[in-house]
């Protein structure tokens, strides 16, 4: 574990290079998801209500695709046309074959409490992860769990990790990381028998909601506290930069040079920044909308979805 931890303000003012593009919707509900298989088709599901909407002409309309349960909904992605899946509360797992219209039900079953998944990937339309926790009374149980069947079975991994996985990725079945509470970043090389924690940060109050991994070794995470963690395993340093007093929500890449961050934008802040640099500094990018709580990328574009059915685009 490193423990040390280097915060620095890093947000400058940068000639505009990239413009957002505010789309019409017709949506009314907050999206809290968002997903998109090519330029082209994409869906967003809504906060707390499980209603999915469908574009197929590069978001210039949307209709109502299907409806599932009325739960709180934490990580959606389209590998392709066809297959995809959603996670969130009350042990929820749902897969689609067709694009969405259906969606088959392969949540996981909680004798003990209930079960929040927060977190989930998949390497394939068919195996992947997901990972969240337990919660018994007032005891939390951190999980992970993975299905090689296309959620008809789920093994759970033998070692609970040292925090609530907000975000996962596995490049191998030994090798996967995790962000999440007490800004920890931890990581296990056999398989979740054993996790280390590589990194965390003096503050407690929040954690990490969203990370990538770029190559040339280096992750970049986002907090709920306004932190941008950058790790790079070429100098061995880890950095949390601050560069906003609001929540910081979501990150993407579109190379390993440019990022993209997507937050909230209570006490004015922009709730959008971009870096050019893999992460190193920062820069806000001029937005007057509301909260954005996901992005993705396409071929073309990366994508926003927020508050009040936003949605945006942004040429790339």
């Amino acid at each position: 574990m490193i423990p040390a931890c280097l915060i620095a303000a890093s947000c400058h003012p940068l000639a505009f290079e990239y413009e957002v593009i505010p789309l019409p919707t017709g949506i009314d509900d907050h999206l809290h998801l968002i997903s998109f298989s090519g330029d082209m088709k994409g869906w967003v599901c809504t906060y707390g209500t499980g209603i999915i909407f469908h574009t197929t002409n590069g978001g210039l309309s949307w209709d109502t695709l299907s409806v599932l349960p009325p739960l709180y909904y934490e990580r959606m992605m389209f590998g392709n046309d066809t297959a995809g899946w959603i996670c969130g509360e009350e042990g929820s797992v749902y897969h689609t074959v067709n694009g969405g219209r259906d969606w088959l039900d392969r949540s996981i079953p909680c004798d003990t409490g209930d079960l929040l998944l927060y977190a989930m990937h998949f390497n394939t339309p068919g195996s992947g992860y997901v990972g969240g926790m337990t919660l018994v009374n007032t005891a939390r149980q951190f999980i992970i769990y993975q299905t090689a069947d296309s959620g008809r079975n789920w093994r759970l991994l033998p070692g609970s990790p040292p925090c609530f996985p907000a975000d996962l990725h596995f490049i191998s079945p030994d090798t996967g990381w995790i962000c999440g509470s007490g800004h920890r970043i931890c990581n296990t090389v056999n398989g979740g028998v054993e996790w280390d924690i590589l990194f965390e940060a003096e503050t407690k109050r929040e954690g990490f909601r969203d990370m990538t991994l770029l190559t040339r070794g280096i992750i970049v995470a986002v907090s709920a506290d306004g932190l941008v963690l950058r790790y790079s395993d070429g100098r061995s340093i880890w950095t949390a930069t601050s560069i906003t007093a609001a929540r910081l929500r979501s990150v993407v890449f579109i190379n390993d040079r440019t990022g993209f961050i997507a937050g909230d934008t209570t006490a004015g802040e922009s709730g959008l920044y971009r870096t050019s640099n893999r992460g190193v500094s920062w820069q806000p990018i001029p937005w007057q909308g509301p909260d954005i709580h996901s992005l993705c990328r396409s071929p073309s574009f990366v994508w926003l979805a927020g508050k009040n059915g936003t949605i945006a685009r942004i040429k790339i």
